[in-house]
C-alpha cells in the first residue's frame, strides 16, 4: 500500500510542475496578444505566489484537520480551475483573477507532499519526487509550443494542461483511503507552530533567506528565460517556448542522477556541487554573446546544478531541526520560497523593462552566490552547535 501511495504522490507532483513553466514559455506571445506591458508577468507571478504564500501559512493546520490526501486532491482541482480560467482569459484582469487559486493550490501541494516524503522516505525518493515535478514542467512547455506553432493559440495550451490537472485530482481523490494512517501520524506526532514561533528556532533564518533567494533564481529562470532568448538572441517565439523546457530537462535529468547518488554522497556536498554548476552555467550564458546555442548550453548546465538543491534542502530539514516541528518548518520554508518567487522575478521584470533583459545571467549570479553563502553559514553554525 505504501508503494502505491508513493506512486500517487509522484503523480500529484507532476500536477505541481505542469503549470509552473507555462507562463514563462507562453509570455512572448501572451503579452503581445493582449497588448500589455512585458513587465506584467511580474505582477501575475506576484499574485500566483501570494496565493501560494497564503496556503503555505495554513498548510500545517489544513493537513491536521482534513488530512493530506483530501488537501492534495482539492488543491490539484483548484489548479485545474485556474488553468481553465487562463484558457478563456482575454485580458490582464482575467488572468489576475485566476492567478490566486492556482497559487493557493500549488502551495498546499508543495508543503504537504514535501513534508510527507521527508519524514517517511529516503533521500532518493525526495529527488525522484522532484524529478516528477520536472516531468510536469517539461510537458507544459511542449504542450504550449505545440499549440503556438500549430496556430491553436496559447489558450489551447492552458486548456490541455487543465484537463490533465483534473484527471490527476480525481486519481488522488480515489486514493483517500490510503492516507488514513498518515493522517493519524500527523495528528499525534506533529507540533503546530506559527511563523513567529518557527523563526525563533536557532539558526533557522539562514535557511529561510537562502531558500528565498534560491527559489527566486528558479522562478526567474522559469519566467524569463524564454523571453530572454527571444529578445536577446533573436530566435522565434515558438522556438523560445520550446527552449524554455531545456532548463527543466536539465533539472529532471539531474534529479534522477541525484536520486541514484544520494545514498552515496552527503546532501550538503550535493548542494555545493549544484551551486557551483549554476554559477558555471550563468557565466556561460553571460559570455554567449549573439549565439543562442551557447546560451542554451549554459541553461542546461544551470538546470543540472539546480536539480538537487531544493529537494536536498527539504529532506535535510527534519534532521537539521526538530523532526516533530517539520510540517510547521517546511510550511514556513514554502512561505519564504514563494516570497522569493514573488520578489525576485518581479524585480527582474523592472530591470528588463527599464534597463535591459540582457542582465538576466548577471542578476542570477548575484542572488545565487548570496544564497550559497547563507547555506554555508548555516552548515557551520549547526556543526558548531
Amino acid at each position: 500500500m505504501a508503494s502505491i501511495l508513493l506512486v500517487i504522490i509522484y503523480i500529484a507532483f507532476i500536477s505541481l510542475g505542469l503549470p509552473d513553466s507555462l507562463l514563462g514559455s507562453a509570455w512572448p506571445v501572451i503579452y503581445k496578444d493582449l497588448n500589455i506591458p512585458i513587465s506584467s508577468m511580474g505582477m501575475l507571478t506576484m499574485l500566483i505566489s501570494f496565493g501560494t504564500i497564503t496556503s503555505s501559512l495554513f498548510a500545517s493546520k489544513l493537513n491536521h484537520k482534513f488530512g493530506s490526501g483530501l488537501v492534495t486532491s482539492i488543491s490539484v482541482f483548484l489548479t485545474a480551475i485556474a488553468m481553465f480560467g487562463f484558457s478563456i482569459s482575454n485580458s490582464l484582469l482575467m488572468l489576475s483573477l485566476f492567478a490566486f487559486p492556482y497559487g493557493f493550490g500549488a502551495g498546499a501541494i508543495d508543503s504537504t507532499l514535501n513534508n510527507y516524503v521527508s519524514l517517511h522516505y529516503k533521500k532518493k525518493h525526495m529527488n525522484f519526487l522532484h524529478a516528477f515535478w520536472g516531468i510536469g514542467t517539461l510537458v507544459g512547455p511542449f504542450a504550449m509550443s505545440y499549440a503556438i506553432s500549430n496556430k491553436l493559440g496559447w489558450q489551447k495550451g492552458y486548456e490541455v494542461v487543465a484537463m490533465i490537472q483534473l484527471v490527476i485530482s480525481l486519481i488522488v481523490f480515489g486514493s483517500l483511503f490510503m492516507w488514513k494512517k498518515q493522517r493519524e501520524e500527523q495528528q499525534n506526532e506533529q507540533e503546530h507552530l506559527n511563523i513567529f514561533q518557527v523563526l525563533k528556532i536557532k539558526h533557522i533564518k539562514y535557511l529561510m533567506f537562502a531558500f528565498l533567494l534560491y527559489t527566486g533564481f528558479e522562478a526567474t529562470m522559469f519566467n524569463w528565460v524564454s523571453t530572454y532568448l527571444v529578445k536577446d538572441k533573436g530566435i522565434s517565439e515558438d522556438l523560445g517556448a520550446l527552449l524554455a523546457s531545456i532548463f527543466f530537462i536539465g533539472m529532471t535529468v539531474g534529479r534522477i542522477i541525484s536520486g541514484i547518488l544520494s545514498n552515496k554522497v552527503k546532501s550538503k556536498h550535493i548542494i555545493r556541487i549544484g551551486f557551483l554548476l549554476i554559477i558555471t552555467g550563468m557565466i556561460v550564458i553571460l559570455f554567449s554573446f549573439i549565439y543562442y546555442q551557447v546560451a542554451v548550453l549554459g541553461i542546461i548546465i544551470a538546470g543540472l546544478g539546480a536539480a538537487p538543491i531544493f529537494p536536498s534542502i527539504i529532506h535535510r530539514t527534519p534532521s537539521l531541526f526538530d523532526r516533530k516541528k517539520s510540517q510547521a518548518i517546511i510550511s514556513i520554508e514554502m512561505f519564504f520560497a514563494y516570497s522569493g518567487v514573488v520578489l525576485m522575478p518581479a524585480i527582474f521584470g523592472l530591470i528588463a523593462n527599464y534597463v535591459t533583459i540582457q542582465s538576466l545571467p548577471l542578476y542570477i549570479l548575484i542572488i545565487i552566490i548570496i544564497s550559497f553563502i547563507l547555506l554555508e553559514t548555516l552548515n557551520k553554525k549547526v556543526k558548531n552547535t
